[in-house]
């Protein structure tokens, strides 16, 4: 869980770091892509 949070963070700009909606958005679009344990998350 942590691990996963910390690859998402890792992603983000600066500008999207800002705006809470962005990050959410961001946030939907990376849980997506991921498999296993990662997308029970």
């Amino acid at each position: 869980c942590v691990a996963t949070v910390k690859k998402f963070a890792a992603t983000l700009t600066e500008d999207v770091k800002k705006d809470f909606k962005k990050i959410e958005g961001e946030f939907k679009k990376f849980c997506k892509g991921t498999k296993s344990k990662e997308n029970r998350f």
